[in-house]
């Protein structure tokens, strides 16, 4: 919808009118409580669950396509002893989800279970 204008000393002016004027109402919540509420199986999550930022960052520069075929091959050791080798196809918030090269699989390693991520015979998670 436009609106006309006259203004004096001038021709005509159009501008555009909203359809519709809209007052903002302030509207303020407020809690009962602030606690805080935990299931169980949630918890016991919670306290094993510790997540590198380290790991996560190096799994995040190695899961693009440059990394993929820079960082070839990966091998990933886990908490468990178990070793994989391949490349991270995607890192999830919990879970780095990584194609094995000998079986051609996507596997999903829970992100608190890495303990190292080796390229070329050097660890990847040590600073310096």
């Amino acid at each position: 919808m436009m609106h006309i204008v006259k203004k004096k000393g001038c021709g005509m002016m159009t501008r555009p009118v909203p359809l519709m004027y809209v007052r903002k109402v302030p509207v303020v919540y407020e809690e009962a409580s602030t606690s805080i509420f935990v299931k169980e199986s949630d918890a016991d999550f919670m306290d094993d669950a510790v997540i590198s930022p380290i790991v996560v960052e190096v799994l995040q520069k190695t899961q693009t396509p440059f990394g993929k075929h820079l960082y070839r091959p990966l091998v990933i050791e886990t908490k468990n002893g178990e070793t994989y080798s391949g490349s991270v196809e995607q890192v999830e918030e919990h879970v780095a989800n990584v194609k094995v090269e000998e079986t051609d699989s996507l596997q999903s390693i829970p992100l608190e279970q890495i303990t190292n991520i080796i390229w070329r015979g050097t660890s990847l998670l040590e600073k310096g």
